[in-house]
């Protein structure tokens, strides 16, 4: 039990340390103010990840179709 809890805890503080930089340009954008920095912070991230997540997709299918192609599992 206390190898689960200390997992979780090292997983919850890399989230952190991964969106820190993300609070710091939100902060830096939009000011002091809690919640503003909450949503941009996510709005930022969004804004970086959903390219990442389409370009990720991208090369998965293409992927899937060159595997097709190359081990003959069928015509495109």
């Amino acid at each position: 039990m206390r190898a689960v809890i200390l997992s979780l805890c090292t997983e919850l503080a890399w989230l952190l340390l991964g969106a820190l930089p993300f609070l710091l340009t939100a902060w830096w954008i939009y000011g002091p103010d809690p919640l503003d920095v909450l949503l941009g912070s996510f709005v930022l991230m969004m804004l970086l990840l959903m390219p990442l997540l389409a370009l990720l997709a991208l090369s998965s299918l293409l992927g899937c179709i060159f595997a097709r192609q190359v081990h003959g599992l069928g015509q495109w």
